[in-house]
Formats: structure tokens, C-alpha cells, sequence
């Protein structure tokens, strides 16, 4: 299997989604945006629910943007929505000729991944696709477009991602990801590169401790170094991981738990004064963030961290996370940030900062 392509994730939740009411996911659709905007600019159009628009995932010049949770519909193809997962290129027309749409290539081999990603996780979208080039489909499941929408299924009027899109490259790389993983040689030199690619011996990540471990889940191998350490999957290629973040790593019990593998290179965040004042790093199951001078990291996912994006992350009024999600005795949960908690319950989450007066309240999340 090919490994993973490289791109930074945005966690950039919105309410702009509804229920799946059991609907089955049954097929992915890819959509242009018809603008010039990039990924984090639309993410934030979507962001807001009276804009009545939303997709899963936005990819633009190797950035992807969480919007929706792929549990969830978004707003993207009216009734088709509970069954569909759904990606937009943003700054893409679908009056795109194919060197324009060979131009965005990187950015067309993520949409493969992201979308393969999905089918292996709902295991309900088969994993073909649909399209054969120049407005012709076959009806199924499996990955297709807006037009898929319009002239197959009948609903609505789209007709992106036009006729010029090169589905022969979207399927080459399918094919790719689909092909058997590498021999475990093959493992070690992934590795091996990510290793070189950080700088090997000069980096921060100092000289090899061990050789290549195995993972105790799904294939995956380590590398234990100086300050760090290593972790790759098939699926997911292969990231470093830092000291700072690695104890946090451990209580979440490593690739076993909640955050599964690495799938973003790790970050120093800065403070106000512009100094180093943390870490963060992206996992499969969200990403990890820890304040420097804190005794280890914390997990910060789903509608907690949206209520948290809402309130500017570390920089806004409830500051860096302090705590793990705690369950109440009534079934709510609540995580603890250093200005106040987040509370969530089925209905929503809301934020609390402590006042002189009443309680500052941030936005709710539905």
C-alpha cells in the first residue's frame, strides 16, 4: 500500500450538519467550490449554519479541514445528504480544464486517501469509482461527484466537478492505496525516511535507542530515539512523535487507545509574547495538546473541541486543556481548561468561565 500523503489538518467543527437517522453511508462525493477561497476560508463559511452549507472535509494545497464529522450529514447534496460522505476542493470551478485539475494533483491524491479513510471506517461505500470521465457514470455505491447527484439520483441541479476532471488519475491512485501493504523492509525504510526527512542525527529527535518494534494493532511499527519516537501504519504512513507528547501518548495507551496513530507532524505552538508555549500534534482520534510546564498532555475531540475553537483554542479565555473528559454522575461530561470547563451533554456543550457575576458562557454546540 502507498503510504499516506503528507498535508496539516484543521479541526474547524460546525453545527452545520444533521443526523444520519440510520441512513446507511453508502456513497462519497466530491464537489468544487466555484470561488477562489482556501481551505481554511471556506471551512469558516461552513462554520456557520445560516450560510446552509457544509462538507465534511475541505482540501486545498495540502490543508484539510475537518467540518463535519463523518458520523453526522452535512449540507451538501439536499436528500442525498444522510447517505453521503462529502469533500469540496476549495478555489476549484468545475469549468476547470484537466491541466487545471492536474495542477491541484496533490490535493486529488488527498481526496483519495481522506475518502478511502471513510469507506474503510463505515464499511458500507464500496471502494470503486463510479465515474467513468466525461459525464458518464455507473449507478452503486462508491465515489463519485455533485453531477453523480443531478443525473443519476435525480436530485437538484450541480453539475461540478465538470467533465474535464481527470477520474483516470483519481483512480491510478485508488489503485495505489488499494494495493497490498509492503514487505516489512519496505516498513523500515518509511521510517527511515521520516527520520532523514526530520534531519536524522542533527534533529531533535537525536540518535535511534532501538530498532523497528511492532505496534500491537493493525501492522504498525516504532522506533524508539533520544526524544522521541516514530510510529507508522499502513494507513497512515509514518510521523514522529515527541518526549513532551509521548507520556501523554502513554496513558491513552498508545496506538490502542482513543488517538490511534499519529497523522500530523507535531507543532510548537507560541504564545502572546511569541515565545514556544506548547505542543499539539494530530491523531486519528484528534489532536493532543500540551502547555509547556504542564505534567503531561490532554485530548481535546469532537464537540469539546468545538466549543474550544469557538473560544480561540489556547490563545482565547479558557486557555491551554488541564484535564482529560470526566463523566459526571449524571451522564454529562465535563473537561477542564485552565480559564473554565466544557461542559456536554446530548444536547449540546457549553463553556463556563468563572466571574465575579454570572457565569461567562461561550457559544453552544449542538
Amino acid at each position: 500500500m502507498t503510504l499516506a500523503p503528507a498535508f496539516e489538518t484543521r479541526w474547524m467543527l460546525s453545527n452545520a450538519r444533521s443526523s444520519r437517522f440510520g441512513a446507511a453511508v453508502v456513497n462519497a462525493f466530491w464537489h468544487t467550490e466555484e470561488g477562489n477561497a482556501s481551505a481554511v476560508q471556506l471551512a469558516g463559511f461552513c462554520g456557520n449554519p445560516a450560510n446552509n452549507a457544509s462538507y465534511h472535509d475541505i482540501v486545498r494545497d495540502r490543508i484539510v479541514c475537518h467540518v463535519v464529522d463523518d458520523d453526522f450529514a452535512s449540507w451538501s447534496v439536499l436528500n442525498a445528504n444522510p447517505s453521503s460522505y462529502n469533500l469540496c476542493f476549495a478555489g476549484s470551478r468545475a469549468a476547470w480544464t484537466e491541466a487545471q485539475w492536474m495542477a491541484r494533483a496533490d490535493d486529488i491524491r488527498i481526496a483519495v486517501w481522506l475518502t478511502l479513510e471513510v469507506c474503510r471506517r463505515k464499511g458500507t461505500i464500496a471502494t470503486e469509482i463510479l465515474a467513468e470521465g466525461g459525464g458518464k457514470y455507473r449507478r452503486g455505491s462508491g465515489i463519485a461527484d455533485h453531477a453523480y447527484v443531478t443525473k443519476i439520483l435525480g436530485i437538484g441541479n450541480h453539475t461540478d466537478l465538470g467533465i474535464y476532471f481527470p477520474w483516470w488519475f483519481a483512480k491510478q491512485i485508488l489503485g495505489e492505496y488499494l494495493a497490498p501493504a509492503p514487505v516489512p523492509v519496505v516498513v523500515l525504510n518509511a521510517i527511515d525516511e521520516e527520520y532523514k526527512r526530520i534531519g536524522g542525527e542533527t534533529s531533535w529527535l537525536g540518535l535511534v535507542e532501538d530498532g523497528e518494534l511492532d505496534c500491537r494493532t493493525r501492522g504498525g511499527k516504532y522506533s524508539h530515539f533520544d526524544n522521541g519516537a516514530i510510529y507508522w501504519s499502513p494507513e497512515t504512513g509514518a510521523k514522529a512523535i515527541p518526549n513532551h507528547l509521548l507520556d501523554a501518548y502513554a496513558v491513552y495507551e498508545w496506538e490502542t487507545g482513543p488517538l490511534g496513530f499519529p497523522i500530523g507532524d507535531h507543532t510548537v505552538l507560541t504564545g502572546p509574547d511569541g515565545k514556544p508555549w506548547g505542543d499539539v500534534q494530530g491523531f486519528e482520534g484528534g489532536p493532543l495538546y500540551r502547555k509547556f510546564g504542564q505534567d503531561r498532555g490532554y485530548r481535546v475531540h469532537g464537540l469539546i473541541l468545538a466549543t474550544w475553537r469557538r473560544a480561540e483554542f489556547e490563545n482565547g479565555e479558557l486557555g491551554w486543556p488541564t484535564s482529560d473528559e470526566i463523566t459526571l454522575d449524571n451522564g454529562d461530561i465535563v473537561q477542564h481548561f485552565e480559564g473554565g470547563d466544557v461542559y456536554y451533554s446530548p444536547t449540546g456543550t457549553v463553556a463556563l468561565r468563572p466571574t465575579d457575576g454570572p457565569d461567562h458562557h461561550f457559544p453552544i454546540s449542538h
